[in-house]
């Protein structure tokens, strides 16, 4: 069975890869309802399982909800997005990370464990415990930490933090709360009808 990893420096933790396919629907779902606002009357947009096949619509929804949601939505939305390139959370920023667990998991946005991991309240456990960092990954790429083509052998855990330090994609302390996007880029509700039919797929519907 899949699962998204929360890797600490001194211990992993795993959520069910269910949850990612939740946060896959829940965000696909905020984006179709803001698509249809957007789109000409009867017109349905076609948004599907969006990672890896179509970066730049995945991006736009990512967006979308970013600037209309809470941070609970934010957060699911960036681990979804973000957890096979080792989205990399900087320890200043643990607090307002386990608080959006929390307060994810009483709205709803964050269930509980069904697949037998460790689940996500243990998560937020670990996170109000504070750190240097956590970093994520998915078990379907297991990546982390990173591999090395030049020595033919992972990097250490340590290693591989410091390149994504360097290149991204990193959630520091405020970033979750800001009013900037965590990706450049667009929303659904500032594209043009033209572009967003484009990038939709959108047919009409009746």
């Amino acid at each position: 069975m899949s699962s998204i990893a929360f890797h600490f420096p001194d211990v992993t933790l795993r959520i069910g890869g269910r949850e990612r396919h939740w946060f896959n629907a829940y965000c696909n779902n905020i984006a179709e309802g803001l698509a249809k606002l957007r789109l000409p009357y009867g017109m349905k947009p076609s948004l599907g399982w969006t990672f890896g096949n179509r970066p730049r619509l995945l991006d736009t929804i990512l967006n979308s909800v970013w600037a209309t949601g809470a941070a609970p939505a934010r957060l699911a939305a960036i681990i979804h997005g973000f957890c096979e390139p080792n989205l990399l959370i900087e320890g200043e920023a643990f607090t307002e990370v386990a608080d959006a667990i929390d307060e994810g998991r009483r709205v709803g946005i964050f269930r509980e464990e069904t697949q037998g991991y460790d689940g996500i309240a243990k998560v937020s456990e670990r996170f109000r415990q504070g750190g240097e960092w956590c970093a994520l990954s998915y078990s379907v790429t297991d990546s982390f930490p990173r591999f090395n083509p030049e020595t033919d052998e992972c990097y250490t855990a340590e290693e591989t933090v410091a390149l994504i330090r360097k290149d991204g994609p990193t959630l520091a302390k405020g970033e979750l709360l800001a009013q900037t996007f965590f990706i450049d880029g667009t929303t659904i509700l500032t594209m043009t009808p033209d572009k967003l039919i484009n990038l939709t797929s959108a047919t009409k519907e009746f």
